[in-house]
């Protein structure tokens, strides 16, 4: 509805349920095995992380809401 494309969906393996559901929509599945990360969704949200850090430390406000909390990050 937004004009956004999804190709690939990249899950842990307990949403395999869903696959034929997707393929129906021309996405397609990259599930995980049990206990195991994906590197890419790791590796992404590691630069999240750092770069909500670094913003939020020059920050010249002793507290800020939890709404511009969710807009930083």
């Amino acid at each position: 509805m937004r004009g956004i494309k999804i190709d690939v969906c990249i899950v842990d393996g307990e949403f395999d349920v869903l696959r034929s559901y997707l393929k129906s929509l021309n996405i397609n599945l990259r599930s995980t095995g049990h206990d195991e990360h994906e590197g890419d969704i790791e590796s992404h949200r590691f630069t999240i992380k750092e770069r909500f850090r670094a913003v939020y430390n020059t920050i010249p406000f002793m507290h800020i809401r939890i709404r511009m909390v969710a807009d930083l990050v």
